[in-house]
This record gives structure tokens, sequence and C-alpha cells, in this order.
């Protein structure tokens, strides 16, 4: 069954017979046959360009197409219509331009979000992809399939569409559990192997000016395959290997060396190239055997003795019009010469272990043919692995003797030279191991113990496994919480913010009314007169002491107390200031009195106190200020204090 979807984004069911090519970064080709019957009587008439298509593998299948072109053909009293169908993606694509030209250095994520904008579709990069790599024009009449076209070039990607996401990688692949054999699943099997440029050896050069000859190289080494001591291919040489300096090569000799072994690697291990084509049978015993674009799986034409690791890179599938398939051919390339005995036993050893453990189950009919190419395949890396006495299975790295593997009975243990280190056992895939590559949490959720700490996609929770309405979440630019709040530590390990709840207070409160000293009438000694706290000479003679302006108190949140203020004196008085902590909490030492004198046209009448009050204790202090005059002037010459400014500070 298929779902068409008309004009008004209305659903439609209808049975169809469907002929669907799918190619590994380029756009799939659909035809769509919709035979008048019972179910489809009611919408046949109607169908026409511009509706969609979806459902074409199952109801699971998210990807939608577009009908492009409709055939009508009537054939007696009944109507047979035959759908042309492209990928909704690139159909959209194709239809919006950037008319602007558009210069600079634009990142790949910039690119691919521009070419996606208002398309309905998301981009995802997945895995890593060239570095240092900017694309410095686009637009000027462009449509985005051709800004695409060139993106991918730029950063030599595959592409996958999967729903809504459209999925980019360096290199597309996906790890299955199947085999396919031509004893077991495959029919009509072809080879085209091109070794018009395979090699086994390469001279390679670097620190090379463009233009200048081989002789000036910094650098130059020789790789050369092992399967060039094979008698039958002997050595076949590739053209001398330039890597041309240019802005980003590095000055260190090493460095370029070893930029300039990976890419002769390169050369010679990717120059044989071959493409295979085959009939898979869908078949009852292997329904876990479900072909997709980009698997990876172990291969073997027992017809030409031929075994290989290929990667699906082309699936063209008839259905009928209940949308069982009648015919699929996969087409194929395989994987670099390098890779292929290596991954011999990761298919074949989990072929057999998944078969004698009970996962899989195949009949009584094919189980010799199964048994025999999973067999073969074992054969085939013998000669790649060390059976030991103790350590089991070893194997070693051909280009670092000191890389090695181990799989015994306690697991799989991995060792660069020191003692074997326990990589995955019985209960597990140990952390421990993990050195390098990254994490994607949108296909795996981490999760504690508990429960209570999960990352899965781009957020973060946590919560309290005592309480499910207490928790925090995190997603990039937004922290969001529950039941409790955020708390932040200042430099010296004091709280500033606890449980959601800002914990600075940095204001100082007078007492009001002011604590003023008095006399023994019960008269001020110190009164407010204008903008001052002023007193008298012949008041001070009285007293001969300091007397009290005020008492202030405050939350100890601050490192420092500021106090600045402004003198006024006359006919010859002087003033003196002091600040003098009282009713000092338990535990806290208290800061010493501090005083400050002025005399008489005091050229700066201006004063300040910085006072240093220890690491914040969040403890309630108070203190004193106290003002005295001196010996000079009259009776009546006054003296005065007004405050500018009284604060905590850091």
């Amino acid at each position: 069954m298929v779902v068409l979807t008309d004009l008004t984004a209305k659903e439609h069911i209808i049975e169809a017979e469907t002929e669907h090519e799918k190619q590994l970064s380029s756009d799939d080709i659909l035809t769509v046959r919709i035979v008048q019957s019972e179910i489809n009587q009611h919408i046949i008439g109607q169908i026409g360009a511009n509706w969609r298509v979806s459902g074409v593998t199952d109801e699971s299948d998210k990807n939608q197409y577009i009908v492009t072109q409709v055939s009508k053909v009537n054939v007696g009293s009944s109507i047979i219509l035959e759908l042309q169908c492209i990928t909704l993606m690139i159909h959209r694509l194709s239809k919006m331009y950037y008319y602007l030209v558009h210069e600079g250095e634009f990142s790949l994520n910039t690119i691919l979000n521009n070419i996606f904008k208002d398309t309905g579709f998301i981009p995802r990069i997945i895995g890593e992809v060239k570095t240092g790599v900017k694309m410095e024009f686009y637009g000027d009449g462009q449509n985005r399939v051709e800004i695409l076209k060139e993106a991918l070039e730029l950063w030599e990607l595959e592409f996958i569409i999967n729903g809504e996401y459209v999925d980019f990688y360096t290199h597309a692949s996906r790890k299955v559990d199947y085999i396919l054999s031509d004893d077991l699943n495959m029919r009509n099997v072809t080879v085209q192997e091109d070794a018009t440029e395979f090699y086994t050896f390469v001279r390679a050069y670097g620190d090379i000016n463009d233009g200048e000859p081989l002789s000036t190289a910094g650098v130059s080494l020789i790789y050369e395959h092992p399967l060039a001591s094979n008698s039958m291919i002997g050595k076949l040489e590739a053209p001398p290997l330039r890597l041309i300096n240019n802005e980003e090569t590095s000055s260190d000799a090493n460095v370029i060396k070893e930029k300039l072994r990976q890419a002769a690697k390169d050369l010679v291990d990717n120059s044989l190239k071959l493409t295979f084509q085959a009939d898979f049978l869908h078949m009852p015993d292997f329904p876990y055997a479900n072909p997709r674009i980009a698997d990876e799986v172990m291969f073997e034409a027992t017809n030409m003795d031929y075994t290989t690791a290929v990667r699906i890179i082309s699936i063209k599938t008839k259905r009928n019009g209940s949308g069982d398939i009648v015919e699929m051919i996969l087409t194929f390339g395989d994987a670099p010469i390098w890779e292929r005995h290596q991954a011999n036993l990761d298919y074949a050893a989990k072929f057999v272990s998944d078969i004698t453990s009970g996962k899989k189950q195949i009949s009584k009919g094919m189980l010799d043919s199964a048994m025999q190419v999973a067999t073969q395949l074992l054969m085939n890396v013998r000669t790649e692995l060390k059976f030991t006495e103790f350590d089991g299975i070893l194997a070693e790295n051909r280009d670092n003797p000191d890389e090695k593997v181990f799989f015994n009975s306690r697991g799989l243990l991995i060792s660069n030279g020191d003692e074997p280190q326990l990589a995955i056992s019985g209960a597990g895939i140990v952390a421990d191991a993990i050195t390098s590559g990254s994490i994607d949490t949108k296909l795996i959720t981490i999760e504690g113990t508990t429960g209570a700490f999960v990352i899965s996609g781009d957020a973060l929770i946590a919560t309290d496994p005592r309480n499910p309405k207490k928790k925090v979440e995190i997603r990039p630019g937004t922290v969001t919480t529950w039941g409790g709040g955020f708390t932040a530590y200042r430099p010296d390990g004091v709280t500033s913010m606890t449980n959601g709840m800002l914990d600075n207070e940095y204001a100082i409160y007078a007492y009001d009314p002011p604590f003023i000293s008095q006399n023994a009438s019960g008269v001020n000694r110190i009164w407010q007169e204008g903008p001052f706290y002023v007193s008298t000479k012949g008041i001070y003679d009285e007293v001969g002491d300091y007397y009290t302006q005020n008492a202030y108190r405050f939350k100890h949140t601050g490192r420092y107390l500021l106090i600045n203020f402004y003198v006024k004196v006359n006919n010859g008085a002087g003033i003196f200031v002091k600040v003098e902590e009282f009713a000092t909490p338990a535990g806290i030492i208290s800061f010493e009195p501090t005083a400050k004198g002025f005399v008489y046209n005091a050229a700066e009448p201006y004063g300040n106190f910085k006072i240093d009050l220890g690491r914040p204790t969040k403890k309630e202090r108070s203190f004193y200020i106290k003002i005295k005059g001196n010996t000079q002037g009259t009776a009546n010459s006054q003296f005065g204090i007004r405050f500018t400014k009284m604060a905590l500070d850091e």
C-alpha cells in the first residue's frame, strides 16, 4: 500500500505497484503504477502532478516524493496510471534560487543552513568532515541543487535522506549482521573490476613548491603494498605523488612526513575499483537481511571464487500492489584493499556466533551453505591473526606492531605496547578504553544507574530520584529548573546564589531614628543642619573624646566595607572621623577601629574608608561612625560630615 497526498493535504491509501531506484548521494527514481480497482476507484481519476507519494517501503517510510509526470492508459473500461516521481527534497531545492552574489568564506554549516532554509528539511553533519575548507562564492542565479552539488564536491561528502533529515557523511556506512552470498540470498552476480589505475607502489614527495623538480623536495618516502610481493601481481608503480606547499603547510618535517605517508597509502590502497550487481532474494528464513543504502557487508560469489567487503550504493526494488518485494537488484562497491581481509573476521565471526547461540534461525536446507560461507570467511583471515595458547586470538597492526587486539574468554582487550586493557566484556563496553571519536546522542541515550542523569539528543536532564518533580534540563543556550534552582559559587568559595535565590545583599542600613550620643540631659551632641551632621567645639570640650553619629548594620556578603564622605569645618575647628565595629558575631574577628582627621581650611575635605572585612561569612555585622573635634577654634566653631556612599565591594 502507498500513501498519496493531494493538493489539499488530504491523504489517500491506494493499491499500487512501484519501481524504486535508490542511490547514495543522488535523486531517487520512483515509478508508481496504479490500476483501477475497488480500493483505487474513488481517487484514480483525480490524481495529478504535484501530488505527493510516501510509504513506498512500508508504513514507517517517511521519505516523500512528488509526482512530476502522469501517464494515463485506457485498457477497455479500466484506467492504468503511471506516475513518475522524484524526491521532494530535490524538487524543492531545484525550485528555489539565490539571485544575489554571496562572497566571503562560508563554512559547511553556513552553506547547508542556507541551502535548506525554509525547505522543511533539516541538514545534519554525521561524523568528522574536512576542516579548513571554505566556500567563497555562491548565488548569482544558482538554484539550491547547484549549490548543494558544489558543496558535496568541495567537502567531498555523501548524503542520505531520512524523512525530514538529510544526513551528510564523509563516508556513509552502516555495519550490519548479515552476509550476501550466491549460495544463500544472491543470484545473477556480475563483477566489474577496474584495474586501469591499480597500483601497489608509489614514491611520494613533500615540502616541494609547485613547478620545482622532485629533487628539491624536503621530505620523500616510499609506500609499498603487501600485494607487491605477490608473484602474480608484483610491483605496479603509481605516478610520483607530490604534496605541494601552500599557506597551511607545516614547518615541522615530521608532520609533513606523516601527512605524505597517509596520502601515499590512500592512493595505493584505494586504487583498485570494483563494482558488483546482483539480484537479492528476500526469504522468510532470513528476515534480518534487509539491505539499505550504505550497508557494509561481506559478499561472496562462489561461482567466481570471489569474497570481499562491499558497500551498497544503489538498490532497485519492484513491489506488487500489496507492497511485497518481487525483485531487488543491488549495486555495491568494495572497500579499500587493506580493509578487506580484516573485515572478514567481523562479519563471519558474528554470523557464526549468532547462529550457534540461537539468535538467528535459518532453515535446515540452507544451513550447510551458510556455515560453509562463514567458515571460508574465517579461513581467509587466518594469515591476519595468531591463535595463541594463553591470550586467545591475537591481532597486530601491520603498520605498528605495538598496537594489539586480544580476544579471549575475558572479552576484547587492547594494547599499545603496554599492559593489555579490557575494552569489552560480557558486562558491556569499558569507557576507559575509549580514546577518540564522539558519541551521537541522537542515536544513543546515556543514563546513570538510577535513571537520574540522562543525555539524549541535545539535552542533558538530571532528575532527583526521590522527587521526580525536581529536575534540571540543559539545552544549547538554555538552562531550565523545576522545584529547585541554580547554585553558584564565587572564586573565594562563597555562594552567590543558592537554589535559584540571589544571596548577595550589598546594602548597608542605618538605624532610624539615628543612634546619636546624648548628654546627661538627653540632648543630642550631634544634629542635622542642612546637608551635614554637625557639632561644635564647645560640645567636644565637654566630652573630650569621640561621640556617635549613628549605628549601621549589613550582611557580610562582600569583602570590603566602603565609606565615602565629605567634611566641613569653620572658625579654626577640625574634625576626626572613626569607624568602629560592635556586637561582632561569635567566631569572627572585628576589624580594627579606623580614624581620619581633617583640620580647618583643609585642601581636600573629602575622605573615604576601605576596610577589609575578610572572607564573606553571610553573618550580620554592625559598626558605629563616630566624630570628634579638636582643640582649635572657639566654642561655637562647627565641624560636620556628610556621607556620599556606603556599600560593600569585592
